[in-house]
């Protein structure tokens, strides 16, 4: 339980130290519901990172033209929006490369892929992570789907940067740095925005 607690302390303390201003986007994965411990039962510890511009499971915010939404462990997008949607959870979905791990196994979300290729709200881009070495950091398909993957001997994670101004995604991981052009038919941001995927 302390080892539990310990981790929920960082990750409280670190969201804490971010820019008040700073738009963050938390969701579960599933590390952080199958467990006795109290606070992971439903991850009711996300609530307490609760603050302005913090947004969890359940949450979803407009920013520079979307709408981003939270979508927890296990759950589907439930925003119906006219804004084109991006959607942060912790499982890719299934049949995509960022879903599918460097051996061919799919381990994405087959719900949640049947959920967004039958949605009615357009949704162009998918923050995930779990699959700790995906086929592919980046796949676009109906939608882009980003997974920047996991190492853990390395002193900065993996994430990726999206760069609207500059029409890039740039994965920053395993030591090396690669670079995407962002898909022209994916531009519909009015304002030049900065988005980050990170993994764990």
């Amino acid at each position: 339980m302390e080892q539990i607690e310990g981790q929920i302390d960082r990750v409280r303390d670190w969201a804490q130290g971010l820019p008040a201003e700073l738009p963050v986007f938390i969701v579960s994965g599933n590390h952080d519901t199958f467990s006795l411990h109290p606070l992971l039962q439903e991850a009711r510890w996300l609530k307490t990172l609760k603050r302005p511009n913090v947004f969890i499971d359940g949450d979803a915010a407009e920013l520079g033209g979307f709408l981003v939404e939270c979508v927890g462990w296990g759950r589907v997008p439930v925003t119906n929006s006219a804004l084109p949607r991006i959607v942060v959870c912790h499982c890719p979905p299934a049949l995509s490369l960022a879903g599918t791990d460097h051996l061919g196994g799919d381990l994405g979300d087959l719900e949640l892929a049947e959920h967004l290729l039958k949605a009615s709200t357009m949704t162009w881009l998918i923050l995930s992570g779990h699959v700790h070495e995906p086929k592919r950091w980046h796949d676009a398909g109906r939608f882009t789907c980003l997974n920047p993957g996991v190492r853990l001997d390395v002193a900065v994670p993996n994430h990726i940067v999206i760069d609207t101004n500059a029409s890039t995604i740039t994965r920053f991981g395993d030591g090396r740095q690669q670079t995407v052009p962002l898909k022209k038919c994916h531009l519909w941001c009015s304002t030049a925005q900065t988005l980050a995927s990170g993994s764990s």
